[in-house]
């Protein structure tokens, strides 16, 4: 868990606002994100006939290598929701401590 405290300097500073605009406004995109990149895989999930956890299992040097381009792509695709995930986790379990 991660604890934010802004303090202004200035009476009045909006900084502390600002900063959970920003957060927010982040949190937000990485959802939107995270449904993309979920839509991307169901398409291809159903194209191959196997779930991204079993295509992930699945997938060896050999079909990167010979430049599958599905494969290449449902890689990205996987290795990039998980990125999501964890940076949308980390932005959520964030605690703003106030005065």
């Amino acid at each position: 868990m991660t604890v934010i405290r802004v303090e202004d300097r200035d009476k009045g500073g909006d900084a502390s606002r600002l900063l959970r605009t920003a957060i927010e406004s982040k949190i937000r995109r990485l959802r939107l994100g995270i449904e993309s990149t979920e839509a991307h895989l169901r398409a291809l999930e159903g194209r191959h006939g196997r779930t991204s956890v079993e295509a992930m299992a699945a997938v060896t040097a050999e079909d990167l290598a010979g430049g599958d381009l599905d494969y290449v792509e449902w890689l990205g695709e996987w290795r990039m929701l998980q990125q999501l995930k964890q940076d949308l986790g980390q932005l959520e379990a964030i605690q703003y401590a106030d005065r």
